[in-house]
Parts: structure tokens; sequence; C-alpha cells
């Protein structure tokens, strides 16, 4: 079976030519224009190889960095290849100082798919399940952060994602997540935040607190509840 790249570029023309190049190649390619859509895509899928501009929107260079460092929280041994338009300094020492390879220019660059090659073959065994539960998608189930609405996108035994409205820096370590409908209450810790520079709401990734009380019985008793409509790992 091909190898899976996930590939990454705000410019939609350039992203399909670099496409393109992998597909040649013999890859299997998923591709997301946006910071929203990559990370939505890593929840979905295991790519053997992450592909990401530096710019995924003209005033952001340093989003493929943020996105690279986020997908190696779920995907620790995730190769991963940081590309740019033209030679940075900042950026390439931001990149190899991270563990990433740095690509100038892949479509002219006659070294791209050499390090795409290396990057695939030196991916570690195994790197696709870090976690240990089933993620469930979650459709419309409003939630509240302490005091802050929110909606449930998806969850599992261990944890659940989160889309709020941005708070903020927080000096908060855990959070009391209750979902009125479901009559559910627990306690959480927030593990992971992104900010999309684009809209005003954040996503939270949080873990259980207290995971031996009845609260967490109560947790399970709802996780169980929701279809079987499962992807990927929390």
């Amino acid at each position: 079976m091909p190898d899976l790249i996930l590939l990454t570029n705000g410019d939609k023309k350039e992203l399909q030519q670099i496409e393109g190049v992998l597909v040649a190649a013999g890859c299997l390619v998923t591709c997301a224009a946006s910071l929203r859509r990559a990370v939505r895509l890593l929840t979905s899928v295991i790519p053997e190889l992450l592909i990401a501009s530096a710019r995924l929107r003209n005033h952001a260079d340093l989003e493929g960095l943020e996105l690279a460092s986020l997908s190696r929280r779920d995907h620790p041994n995730l190769p991963v290849i940081i590309t740019h338009g033209s030679p940075d300094a900042r950026l390439e020492s931001e990149a190899i100082g991270r563990g990433m390879a740095f690509i100038v220019n892949p479509l002219e660059n006659p070294e791209f798919l050499g390090c795409v090659t290396a990057s695939l073959g030196e991916r570690r065994p195994h790197h696709a399940k870090v976690r240990q539960w089933p993620r469930k998608r979650v459709a419309a189930v409003s939630a509240r952060v302490d005091a802050a609405p929110a909606r449930l996108i998806d969850v599992s035994y261990e944890g659940l994602r989160l889309e709020l409205e941005d708070p903020g820096d927080s000096p908060e370590a855990t959070f009391e997540v209750t979902l009125p409908t479901a009559g559910v209450n627990i306690k959480t810790r927030r593990v992971w935040r992104i900010r999309p520079p684009d809209v005003d709401e954040s996503w939270w990734g949080m873990t259980l607190v207290d995971v031996d009380s009845g609260l967490t019985e109560r947790w399970r008793e709802f996780v169980d509840s929701i279809p079987e409509t499962t992807f990927g790992v929390l």
C-alpha cells in the first residue's frame, strides 16, 4: 500500500502541484490548505509523513511549525518536512531544532523527493498508536468549561475535545466540564490548545482528572451511549 502523506500549503495552486509530484512518485496524498483543515485531518487519518508549508496563510509564517508540533502530541514519531518558498535561516533553524527537515521551494528543489524518501524510510514502527481508547465523534452537544459555553467535538474514555470562544491565556491547570443535556459534570486537565488565526474559537484537548472516581464511571456511561462512529485514537 502506498505511503500516506499529509500535505499542507496555503497556496492552493502550489498545493495541487506538489500533490501531483508526490502522486507521480507513488505516494498517497491527503491535502489541507488551512490549519483548521489540517488539524481535522489529523483526527481522522494517521499519515506516514507530514509535509507542512511554514506559511499556511499570508500573515502567519510559523503555522506549519505549530501544526507539526501539535501533530507530535498524538503522533510523537511522525516525520515532518517543513517547506518554504525561499531561504529563511530563522525558520530552518527552528525546524531543525525540533527534529524536522527543511526544504526550500520544493517544486524546483531536486532534493525534495529524496528528502521525502529518506523521511519515510526513517519513520519508526508503531508510531500510529499512542493512545489507548477509541474516539467517538459527537454531533451538536453543548458544554460549559467552567463558566464558558463550548461545543463538544469528540470523546473517549480518557478525554474529550472541545471548541469554545477563546478565553485567552488561562493560569488554571484544571477545568470543570459540564454537559447539561447529558447530566455529566467532570474534572479535566487541558493537554493542548490551538487557536486558528481566522476564527474567534479555540480547540482544546482535555484529559480526565480523578480517573478512579464515580464521576468517571458516569462519563464512561455517556461515552458508551454514543453511536459507534469511531475514528483515530484519543
